[in-house]
C-alpha cells in the first residue's frame, strides 16, 4: 500500500501536479465553453439571382434544386462551373436544364440562376377550333372493306363432288 501511494505521488510530481492540491483541482468548476465560431458568411448574391444545387444528372438533363418556388422558372439562365444553361421546365421544388454538348456538371455542384418575377407560367394559347359546319361532308361515307373486294372463287374438295 505504501508503495502504491509513493508511486502515485511520483506520477503526480512528474506531471507537475501538487498532490496536496490535486483534490481541490478536481472540484474546481470547469470554465464555460466558448460558443462555436459562426460559419463564414456566404458571398452576397446579386439581386435577382438564386443559388442552385445539382441534384441529379441523367438523360441529357440536369435536375436542380430549388425550382419555381424560388422563382427559377422556364427561361431562367443558370451558370454552373462557368457554363451557361437555360431552364427548360420547372416544378415548385425542381428545375431542369438541358446539357446539350457541354460536359455534365457533377452532382452537388453549386451555381446561380436568374429569377423570374412572373407568378405563373402562361400556357400557350391555342387557335380557336373550326366550326363543325365547316367540316361537314369532308369525308366520304364509311363502307365496309369487303364491299370493294372481289375475291376469285376457289372450289373446295374434288371436282366430281356435289
Amino acid at each position: 500500500m505504501r508503495q502504491a501511494l509513493l508511486s502515485a505521488i511520483v506520477i503526480a510530481v512528474a506531471l507537475g501536479l501538487d498532490p496536496a492540491n490535486a483534490s481541490a483541482q478536481r472540484r474546481a468548476p470547469t470554465p464555460a465553453r466558448k460558443p462555436p465560431a459562426a460559419p463564414p458568411l456566404k458571398a452576397e448574391l446579386p439581386q435577382g439571382t438564386v443559388e442552385v444545387t445539382v441534384v441529379e444528372v441523367g438523360g441529357g438533363n440536369a435536375y436542380l434544386k430549388p425550382g419555381a418556388a424560388a422563382s427559377v422558372r422556364r427561361g431562367s439562365r443558370v451558370t454552373i462551373d462557368r457554363h451557361e444553361y437555360t431552364v427548360t421546365s420547372s416544378t415548385s421544388a425542381f428545375a431542369v436544364i438541358e446539357l446539350g454538348n457541354t460536359a455534365p456538371p457533377r452532382e452537388q455542384s453549386h451555381g446561380t440562376a436568374s429569377t423570374s418575377t412572373e407568378t405563373e407560367e402562361q400556357a400557350k394559347q391555342l387557335a380557336q377550333p373550326r366550326p363543325l359546319e365547316e367540316l361537314r361532308d369532308q369525308w366520304a361515307a364509311w363502307r365496309p372493306p369487303a364491299d370493294s373486294q372481289n375475291p376469285k372463287l376457289v372450289p373446295l374438295g374434288s371436282p366430281d363432288r356435289n
